[in-house]
C-alpha cells in the first residue's frame, strides 16, 4: 500500500529537497491507497480544505511512499 503526503515548500527549496523535514506544511492523506490513486487522494483532501500554497512563494509537491505491509 502507499502512503500519500502533500508538502507545500518554500520556492527557495529545490524540488529534489523538499521533503518532510523541509516542508512548510506536510498534510497526509488518511489511510492507504493503492499506487494509481495516490495523487487523486491528496487532490480530495486539498479540495475539502481551505490549504494551498501561495502562489507567489510556495509550491505543492505530492509525495508516493511505499510502505512495507508485514
Amino acid at each position: 500500500m502507499i502512503r500519500a503526503l502533500a508538502l507545500i515548500c518554500a520556492v527557495s527549496t529545490p524540488a529534489d529537497r523538499c521533503d518532510a523535514d523541509s516542508a512548510r506544511v506536510v498534510l497526509s492523506a488518511p489511510g492507504r491507497v493503492q499506487a494509481m490513486q495516490c495523487a487523486r487522494a491528496i487532490e480530495a483532501m486539498l479540495a475539502q480544505s481551505a490549504i494551498a500554497p501561495d502562489r507567489d512563494t510556495e509550491y505543492l509537491k505530492i509525495v508516493c511512499k511505499r510502505e512495507n505491509v508485514r
